[in-house]
């Protein structure tokens, strides 16, 4: 159990523990037609609602993702097909029978939790290399009020949607006046998609500082539950469906991305004043940065991801170690992901 927790959980899974932890929820609730005691309360029953709730707080919590997804329809229809029996154990009474309709569907229930538990092992993040230089991460959340036309700033209310979130990451064991990579996350990802690279960025002693938007003048999509919650999940595999060809709205993504790039770069001076500051941008968001480093900030060094990295997908960010399946599918030469962290860690350091 202690080698499971050091190889999954300390290696950046806990996504994948989390995961774990709704099957494990469901397991009881699909079993109790072999396991409960006719002569009493129905107690099993309870975990139904429970996985069900568990499941749809880990979008909130990780982003939606297709393993995700399919958690949620499965303890959704768990819950569904149990309803009956939650009303009978609220009344207090015993377990009278089983209907065949009701072990016909928590039989195919069954079924499917068994694929979907294989399908989540074989998608399961790709563990972090062991190594003794990893360093004690520091990382700092604001959550930010304002838009970009007039800025943010950040907010001190305890319960509120922000328009903002930033992160500062670094070693937490240094003080000295390391450089600061501002990271551009590209349309399809946010910050988590990119924290493999964000950690070889650190082991490297420099401070990296991204953000997610979600502000009224800067939204992704027109739904406010894509925008903040499954916006990677919408962008790459429904809109690309209605609109293969995501160029069509390469102008708007530019346009999103500067100001982005512009919010970002002024907190890094303000937070950081003194520190060399390099960019680092992904998939279309390179484009954009490139044309606001040549007109605004020259003195600025940028690092463009591309397909110059060995395997690495442009705009997918840490694509190959957070969904090691769909990635296997779409790379043309495929490689580990933490790899091609490591890679773009050292690609920085050529810049100092």
């Amino acid at each position: 159990m202690i080698f499971f927790f050091n190889y999954y959980v300390l290696s950046m899974s806990n996504y994948f523990i989390s995961q774990l932890l709704v099957c494990l929820l469901m397991l009881p609730a699909l079993l109790r037609i072999l396991i409960s005691n006719r002569k009493q309360k129905d107690t099993l029953i309870i975990f139904a609602p429970v996985a069900f709730f568990m499941s749809l707080v880990l979008v909130p919590a990780f982003e939606l993702t297709f393993s995700i997804l399919l958690l949620i329809i499965e303890s959704t229809l768990i819950f569904i097909v149990n309803i009956p029996s939650l009303n009978r154990y609220s009344k207090k009474l015993y377990i009278d029978s089983f209907s065949p309709i009701y072990i016909t569907f928590t039989s195919i229930l069954s079924v499917a939790f068994i694929l979907i538990v294989i399908f989540l092992f074989m998608n399961r993040p790709e563990p972090m290399p062991h190594s003794e230089t990893i360093p004690d991460i520091k990382k700092t959340v604001f959550r930010m009020e304002g838009t970009h036309s007039n800025g943010f700033s950040e907010s001190d209310r305890a319960f509120f949607l922000p328009d903002a979130v930033f992160y500062t990451v670094e070693n937490n064991n240094e003080t000295t006046d390391n450089p600061v990579v501002v990271f551009l996350t590209d349309v399809y990802t946010v910050f988590r998609g990119n924290e493999a690279t964000v950690t070889m960025l650190t082991e490297r002693q420099n401070i990296v500082i991204a953000g997610d938007f979600f502000c009224k003048d800067g939204k992704y999509t027109d739904s406010s539950v894509f925008n903040r919650d499954a916006r990677s999940f919408y962008l790459r595999y429904l809109k690309q469906k209605e609109s293969p060809d995501i160029k069509k709205s390469e102008t708007y993504w530019k346009s999103l991305k500067k100001s982005e790039l512009a919010a970002l770069l002024s907190f890094a001076k303000q937070r950081y004043t003194g520190h060399k500051i390099f960019i680092i941008a992904d998939g279309l968001s390179a484009k954009a940065a490139e044309e606001y480093v040549s007109s605004q900030a020259a003195d600025i060094k940028l690092l463009a991801l591309d397909e110059s990295i060995t395997g690495y997908i442009p705009g997918y960010g840490n694509y190959a170690v957070l969904e090691p399946f769909f990635y296997d599918k779409k790379a043309l030469k495929k490689t580990s992901g933490w790899i091609q962290a490591q890679q773009i860690a050292e690609m920085v350091e050529q810049f100092k």
